[in-house]
Protein backbone atom coordinates (compact mmCIF):
# COMPACT_ATOMS: atom_id res chain seq x y z
CA UNK A 1 0.00 0.00 0.00
CA UNK A 2 1.18 3.38 -0.78
CA UNK A 3 1.38 6.26 1.44
CA UNK A 4 1.52 10.33 1.16
CA UNK A 5 1.78 11.90 4.24
CA UNK A 6 -0.56 14.55 5.98
CA UNK A 7 -0.82 17.20 8.70
CA UNK A 8 -3.44 16.14 11.60
CA UNK A 9 -5.99 19.23 11.86
CA UNK A 10 -6.40 18.49 15.46
CA UNK A 11 -2.97 17.36 17.05
CA UNK A 12 -0.71 19.72 13.80
CA UNK A 13 1.52 15.97 13.81
CA UNK A 14 2.81 14.30 10.42
CA UNK A 15 0.71 11.24 9.64
CA UNK A 16 0.76 8.80 6.61
CA UNK A 17 -2.31 8.64 4.64
CA UNK A 18 -2.79 5.55 3.01
CA UNK A 19 -4.10 5.59 -1.09
CA UNK A 20 -7.61 5.74 -1.61
CA UNK A 21 -8.71 6.14 2.24
CA UNK A 22 -11.54 9.04 2.69
CA UNK A 23 -11.34 8.61 6.83
CA UNK A 24 -8.60 7.85 8.54
CA UNK A 25 -7.96 8.11 12.72
CA UNK A 26 -4.53 9.98 13.79
CA UNK A 27 -1.79 7.98 15.40
CA UNK A 28 -1.18 10.16 17.58
CA UNK A 29 -4.18 11.81 18.88
CA UNK A 30 -7.13 9.37 18.15
CA UNK A 31 -8.96 11.40 16.46
CA UNK A 32 -11.01 10.52 12.98
CA UNK A 33 -10.13 13.03 10.40
CA UNK A 34 -11.11 13.45 6.76
CA UNK A 35 -7.91 12.61 4.34
CA UNK A 36 -8.38 15.71 2.37
CA UNK A 37 -8.12 17.63 5.33
CA UNK A 38 -5.18 16.21 6.32
CA UNK A 39 -3.54 16.24 2.75
CA UNK A 40 -4.57 20.02 2.58
CA UNK A 41 -2.45 20.73 5.78
CA UNK A 42 0.86 19.31 4.25
CA UNK A 43 0.72 21.09 1.32
CA UNK A 44 0.25 24.46 3.51
CA UNK A 45 3.24 23.34 5.00
CA UNK A 46 5.85 22.34 2.26
CA UNK A 47 8.76 24.73 2.38
CA UNK A 48 12.66 24.57 1.46
CA UNK A 49 14.34 22.70 3.97
CA UNK A 50 16.91 24.75 5.65
CA UNK A 51 20.54 23.74 5.95
CA UNK A 52 21.04 20.20 7.86
CA UNK A 53 17.29 19.70 8.12
CA UNK A 54 15.89 16.35 6.83
CA UNK A 55 14.14 16.87 3.44
CA UNK A 56 10.51 16.72 3.32
CA UNK A 57 10.32 13.66 0.99
CA UNK A 58 12.81 11.86 3.25
CA UNK A 59 10.77 12.25 6.23
CA UNK A 60 7.71 11.00 4.87
CA UNK A 61 9.66 7.89 3.58
CA UNK A 62 11.06 7.72 7.21
CA UNK A 63 7.52 8.02 8.82
CA UNK A 64 5.65 5.70 6.31
CA UNK A 65 8.34 2.98 6.92
CA UNK A 66 8.33 3.41 10.58
CA UNK A 67 4.36 2.76 10.83
CA UNK A 68 4.98 -0.06 8.73
CA UNK A 69 7.36 -1.51 11.31
CA UNK A 70 5.29 -0.37 13.90
CA UNK A 71 7.56 1.43 14.92
CA UNK A 72 8.09 5.07 16.69
CA UNK A 73 8.76 8.22 14.64
CA UNK A 74 10.03 11.55 15.42
CA UNK A 75 12.35 13.78 13.62
CA UNK A 76 15.40 14.25 14.93
CA UNK A 77 14.89 11.33 17.64
CA UNK A 78 13.13 8.96 20.27
CA UNK A 79 9.39 10.39 21.15
CA UNK A 80 9.65 12.60 24.07
CA UNK A 81 7.78 11.19 27.58
CA UNK A 82 4.67 13.41 26.61
CA UNK A 83 4.55 12.23 23.35
CA UNK A 84 5.17 8.54 24.06
CA UNK A 85 2.32 8.98 27.00
CA UNK A 86 -0.11 10.55 24.11
CA UNK A 87 0.26 7.81 21.44
CA UNK A 88 0.14 4.99 24.10
CA UNK A 89 -3.37 7.33 25.06
CA UNK A 90 -4.59 7.42 21.43
CA UNK A 91 -3.59 3.59 21.00
CA UNK A 92 -5.48 2.33 23.80
CA UNK A 93 -8.73 4.54 22.34
CA UNK A 94 -8.41 3.00 18.87
CA UNK A 95 -8.27 -0.52 20.62
CA UNK A 96 -11.32 0.35 22.45
CA UNK A 97 -13.31 1.62 19.61
CA UNK A 98 -12.15 -1.18 17.26
CA UNK A 99 -13.79 -4.05 19.86
CA UNK A 100 -16.73 -1.99 20.23
CA UNK A 101 -17.04 -1.98 16.77
CA UNK A 102 -15.95 -5.23 15.61
CA UNK A 103 -19.02 -7.69 16.18
CA UNK A 104 -21.17 -4.99 14.27
CA UNK A 105 -19.50 -6.31 11.10
CA UNK A 106 -21.57 -9.60 11.63
CA UNK A 107 -25.13 -7.94 13.43
CA UNK A 108 -24.87 -5.36 10.23
CA UNK A 109 -25.72 -8.78 8.24
CA UNK A 110 -29.74 -9.65 8.52
CA UNK A 111 -29.64 -11.80 5.34
CA UNK A 112 -26.28 -13.16 4.48
CA UNK A 113 -27.46 -15.12 1.12
CA UNK A 114 -29.89 -12.72 -0.26
CA UNK A 115 -27.66 -11.11 -2.54
CA UNK A 116 -25.48 -14.58 -2.36
CA UNK A 117 -25.76 -15.20 -6.07
CA UNK A 118 -23.46 -14.50 -9.33
CA UNK A 119 -24.86 -11.51 -10.79
CA UNK A 120 -25.47 -9.44 -7.53
CA UNK A 121 -22.93 -10.64 -4.58
CA UNK A 122 -19.99 -8.02 -5.95
CA UNK A 123 -22.30 -5.25 -5.17
CA UNK A 124 -23.35 -5.91 -2.30
CA UNK A 125 -19.91 -7.15 -1.02
CA UNK A 126 -18.55 -3.75 -2.00
CA UNK A 127 -21.32 -2.04 -0.39
CA UNK A 128 -20.58 -4.01 2.78
CA UNK A 129 -16.86 -2.79 2.77
CA UNK A 130 -18.28 0.89 2.09
CA UNK A 131 -20.54 0.80 5.04
CA UNK A 132 -17.80 -0.05 7.50
CA UNK A 133 -14.71 1.35 5.76
CA UNK A 134 -13.81 3.60 9.50
CA UNK A 135 -13.93 0.19 11.30
CA UNK A 136 -11.71 -1.22 8.39
CA UNK A 137 -9.43 1.54 8.86
CA UNK A 138 -9.40 1.47 12.87
CA UNK A 139 -7.82 -2.01 12.87
CA UNK A 140 -5.17 -1.27 10.59
CA UNK A 141 -3.70 1.50 12.64
CA UNK A 142 -4.44 -0.17 15.80
CA UNK A 143 -2.37 -3.48 14.11
CA UNK A 144 0.48 -1.01 13.28
CA UNK A 145 0.79 0.79 16.29
CA UNK A 146 0.73 -2.13 18.46
CA UNK A 147 3.93 -3.54 19.96
CA UNK A 148 2.27 -6.43 21.17
CA UNK A 149 0.07 -7.75 17.94
CA UNK A 150 -0.46 -11.09 18.53
CA UNK A 151 -2.16 -9.88 21.88
CA UNK A 152 -3.87 -7.00 20.37
CA UNK A 153 -5.59 -9.80 17.70
CA UNK A 154 -6.47 -12.24 20.53
CA UNK A 155 -7.90 -9.23 22.44
CA UNK A 156 -9.81 -8.32 19.55
CA UNK A 157 -10.98 -11.55 18.74
CA UNK A 158 -12.18 -12.49 21.74
CA UNK A 159 -14.01 -9.37 22.23
CA UNK A 160 -16.35 -9.97 18.80
CA UNK A 161 -17.30 -13.73 20.35
CA UNK A 162 -18.08 -12.40 23.35
CA UNK A 163 -20.51 -10.15 22.00
CA UNK A 164 -21.96 -13.17 20.11
CA UNK A 165 -22.42 -15.20 22.84
CA UNK A 166 -23.95 -12.19 25.11
CA UNK A 167 -26.21 -11.62 22.13
CA UNK A 168 -27.19 -15.09 21.73
CA UNK A 169 -27.94 -15.66 25.24
CA UNK A 170 -31.27 -13.86 24.49
CA UNK A 171 -32.53 -16.19 22.48
CA UNK A 172 -34.37 -19.29 22.63
CA UNK A 173 -32.49 -22.13 21.46
CA UNK A 174 -34.47 -22.68 18.41
CA UNK A 175 -33.44 -18.88 17.58
CA UNK A 176 -30.14 -19.65 18.26
CA UNK A 177 -29.69 -22.38 16.10
CA UNK A 178 -30.68 -20.00 13.00
CA UNK A 179 -28.93 -16.69 14.09
CA UNK A 180 -25.57 -19.71 14.32
CA UNK A 181 -26.09 -20.17 10.36
CA UNK A 182 -26.50 -16.63 9.69
CA UNK A 183 -23.25 -15.68 11.60
CA UNK A 184 -21.34 -18.70 9.61
CA UNK A 185 -22.69 -17.86 6.63
CA UNK A 186 -21.88 -13.93 7.35
CA UNK A 187 -18.28 -14.75 8.69
CA UNK A 188 -17.43 -16.60 5.47
CA UNK A 189 -19.13 -14.66 2.76
CA UNK A 190 -18.53 -11.49 4.21
CA UNK A 191 -16.87 -10.39 7.13
CA UNK A 192 -13.48 -12.53 6.68
CA UNK A 193 -13.40 -11.69 2.74
CA UNK A 194 -13.50 -8.00 3.69
CA UNK A 195 -10.98 -8.23 6.45
CA UNK A 196 -8.92 -10.19 3.91
CA UNK A 197 -9.33 -6.97 0.93
CA UNK A 198 -9.94 -3.65 3.11
CA UNK A 199 -7.02 -4.49 5.37
CA UNK A 200 -3.63 -5.12 3.94
CA UNK A 201 -1.58 -5.47 6.83
CA UNK A 202 -4.04 -6.65 9.63
CA UNK A 203 -6.58 -8.70 7.81
CA UNK A 204 -5.29 -12.18 7.42
CA UNK A 205 -3.52 -12.48 10.57
CA UNK A 206 -7.04 -10.88 12.59
CA UNK A 207 -9.54 -13.15 9.98
CA UNK A 208 -7.41 -16.04 11.23
CA UNK A 209 -7.33 -15.58 14.73
CA UNK A 210 -11.18 -14.87 14.74
CA UNK A 211 -11.95 -18.05 13.46
CA UNK A 212 -9.34 -19.77 15.54
CA UNK A 213 -11.44 -18.23 18.80
CA UNK A 214 -15.00 -18.92 16.60
CA UNK A 215 -13.58 -22.49 16.80
CA UNK A 216 -12.73 -22.87 20.23
CA UNK A 217 -16.23 -21.05 21.82
CA UNK A 218 -17.99 -22.83 18.80
CA UNK A 219 -16.40 -26.24 18.52
CA UNK A 220 -19.07 -27.88 16.29
CA UNK A 221 -18.42 -25.32 13.76
CA UNK A 222 -16.10 -26.07 10.99
CA UNK A 223 -15.12 -22.50 9.01
CA UNK A 224 -12.21 -21.65 6.50
CA UNK A 225 -11.10 -18.77 5.62
CA UNK A 226 -12.29 -17.14 2.23
CA UNK A 227 -11.57 -13.79 0.18
CA UNK A 228 -13.68 -12.39 -1.96
CA UNK A 229 -11.79 -13.41 -5.67
CA UNK A 230 -11.97 -16.97 -4.88
CA UNK A 231 -15.93 -16.56 -3.76
CA UNK A 232 -16.61 -14.63 -7.02
CA UNK A 233 -14.76 -16.82 -8.97
CA UNK A 234 -16.37 -19.78 -7.58
CA UNK A 235 -19.96 -19.80 -8.10
CA UNK A 236 -19.84 -21.52 -11.22
CA UNK A 237 -17.61 -24.09 -9.48
CA UNK A 238 -16.54 -23.93 -6.06
CA UNK A 239 -20.21 -24.01 -4.04
CA UNK A 240 -21.07 -27.21 -5.65
CA UNK A 241 -18.19 -29.33 -4.69
CA UNK A 242 -19.54 -33.11 -4.68
CA UNK A 243 -21.81 -32.55 -7.81
CA UNK A 244 -18.50 -31.28 -9.74
CA UNK A 245 -16.49 -34.10 -8.58
CA UNK A 246 -19.58 -36.63 -9.67
CA UNK A 247 -19.83 -34.83 -13.07
CA UNK A 248 -15.39 -34.80 -13.57
CA UNK A 249 -15.37 -38.35 -13.05
CA UNK A 250 -18.07 -39.27 -15.74
CA UNK A 251 -16.56 -36.64 -18.13
CA UNK A 252 -18.32 -33.80 -18.20
CA UNK A 253 -17.45 -30.30 -18.01
CA UNK A 254 -18.42 -27.64 -15.76
CA UNK A 255 -20.89 -25.94 -17.65
CA UNK A 256 -22.72 -29.02 -18.73
CA UNK A 257 -25.96 -28.81 -18.45
CA UNK A 258 -27.14 -31.10 -15.53
CA UNK A 259 -24.25 -28.77 -13.51
CA UNK A 260 -25.89 -25.72 -14.30
CA UNK A 261 -29.78 -27.18 -13.83
CA UNK A 262 -28.54 -27.72 -10.23
CA UNK A 263 -26.70 -24.65 -9.29
CA UNK A 264 -29.97 -22.57 -10.64
CA UNK A 265 -32.28 -25.25 -8.37
CA UNK A 266 -29.81 -24.03 -5.50
CA UNK A 267 -29.78 -20.41 -5.96
CA UNK A 268 -33.31 -19.78 -7.59
CA UNK A 269 -35.32 -22.68 -5.27
CA UNK A 270 -33.37 -24.05 -2.34
CA UNK A 271 -32.38 -20.98 -0.37
CA UNK A 272 -35.65 -19.27 -0.53
CA UNK A 273 -37.36 -22.61 1.37
CA UNK A 274 -37.56 -22.82 5.22
CA UNK A 275 -34.40 -24.76 5.71
CA UNK A 276 -32.77 -24.63 3.07
CA UNK A 277 -30.21 -21.88 3.84
CA UNK A 278 -29.34 -23.99 6.77
CA UNK A 279 -29.30 -27.24 4.33
CA UNK A 280 -26.80 -25.08 2.53
CA UNK A 281 -24.59 -24.08 4.87
CA UNK A 282 -24.11 -27.89 6.27
CA UNK A 283 -23.40 -28.93 2.89
CA UNK A 284 -20.27 -26.24 2.31
CA UNK A 285 -19.41 -27.00 5.68
CA UNK A 286 -18.79 -30.72 5.36
CA UNK A 287 -19.16 -31.28 1.16
CA UNK A 288 -14.94 -30.07 0.63
CA UNK A 289 -13.94 -32.79 3.22
CA UNK A 290 -16.01 -35.90 1.79
CA UNK A 291 -14.53 -35.02 -1.60
CA UNK A 292 -11.28 -35.17 -0.31
CA UNK A 293 -11.84 -38.50 1.52
CA UNK A 294 -13.59 -40.09 -1.61
CA UNK A 295 -10.69 -39.24 -3.70
CA UNK A 296 -8.39 -41.39 -1.72
CA UNK A 297 -10.29 -44.17 -2.08
CA UNK A 298 -9.26 -46.38 -4.38
CA UNK A 299 -12.61 -47.18 -6.30
CA UNK A 300 -13.36 -43.30 -5.82
CA UNK A 301 -15.06 -43.37 -9.76
CA UNK A 302 -17.37 -46.27 -8.84
CA UNK A 303 -18.31 -43.91 -5.84
CA UNK A 304 -18.93 -41.18 -8.02
CA UNK A 305 -21.15 -43.37 -10.19
CA UNK A 306 -23.15 -44.72 -6.83
CA UNK A 307 -23.83 -40.92 -6.10
CA UNK A 308 -24.56 -40.25 -9.68
CA UNK A 309 -27.48 -42.89 -9.85
CA UNK A 310 -28.71 -42.80 -6.06
CA UNK A 311 -29.44 -39.47 -5.80
CA UNK A 312 -28.31 -36.45 -9.22
CA UNK A 313 -29.95 -38.03 -11.61
CA UNK A 314 -33.06 -38.28 -9.95
CA UNK A 315 -32.70 -34.71 -9.10
CA UNK A 316 -32.09 -33.73 -12.47
CA UNK A 317 -35.58 -35.23 -13.28
CA UNK A 318 -37.43 -34.25 -10.43
CA UNK A 319 -36.15 -30.45 -11.49
CA UNK A 320 -37.07 -31.19 -15.28
CA UNK A 321 -40.63 -32.34 -14.19
CA UNK A 322 -40.83 -28.82 -11.20
CA UNK A 323 -40.47 -31.26 -8.27
CA UNK A 324 -39.01 -29.36 -6.59
CA UNK A 325 -39.74 -30.26 -2.88
CA UNK A 326 -39.43 -33.77 -3.25
CA UNK A 327 -35.97 -32.62 -5.07
CA UNK A 328 -35.21 -31.28 -1.67
CA UNK A 329 -35.97 -34.73 -0.17
CA UNK A 330 -33.43 -36.34 -2.19
CA UNK A 331 -30.56 -33.42 -1.50
CA UNK A 332 -31.21 -33.54 1.80
CA UNK A 333 -30.67 -37.76 2.17
CA UNK A 334 -27.69 -36.86 -0.28
CA UNK A 335 -25.95 -34.69 2.39
CA UNK A 336 -26.94 -36.86 5.32
CA UNK A 337 -25.64 -40.12 3.90
CA UNK A 338 -22.49 -39.10 2.74
CA UNK A 339 -21.70 -36.68 5.62
CA UNK A 340 -22.46 -39.74 7.71
CA UNK A 341 -19.84 -41.91 5.52
CA UNK A 342 -17.25 -39.84 5.06
CA UNK A 343 -17.46 -36.73 7.32
CA UNK A 344 -18.69 -37.37 11.05
CA UNK A 345 -17.68 -41.17 10.88
CA UNK A 346 -14.39 -40.39 9.84
CA UNK A 347 -14.23 -37.41 12.78
CA UNK A 348 -15.57 -39.87 15.58
CA UNK A 349 -13.14 -42.41 14.93
CA UNK A 350 -10.30 -39.46 14.88
CA UNK A 351 -11.76 -38.62 18.29
CA UNK A 352 -12.12 -42.10 20.01
CA UNK A 353 -7.93 -42.38 18.34
CA UNK A 354 -6.83 -39.50 20.27
CA UNK A 355 -8.73 -40.48 23.53
CA UNK A 356 -6.89 -43.55 23.10
CA UNK A 357 -3.28 -42.37 22.71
Amino acid sequence: MKYTTGICPECSKEIPIPDGVTWLICMYCGRKILGERALAGAAAKERQPVPGEQTHDAAVKEQSKSVADGASFRQGGELSHEEAVQRAAAQAQRVKKAKEQFAQLLFSIQDPLKHFKKNAYEESFRGYQKEHEETFLLFEDAYLAAEDRAGLLRELAEAFVTQVEEAQAQKSRRKQEEAMTSFNMSLVIYVNPALLDSCPSSGKPLAQELLAVWKEHFPKTNLKLSDFASIQGGFKRRFCYITTAVCESLGKPDDCYELNLLREYRDQYLLTQPGGEALVQEYYDIAPTIVKRIEREAEHSRIYQEIWQQYLLPCIRLIEEERQEECQSVYQDMVNALGQRYFYRNREQGEAAALQA
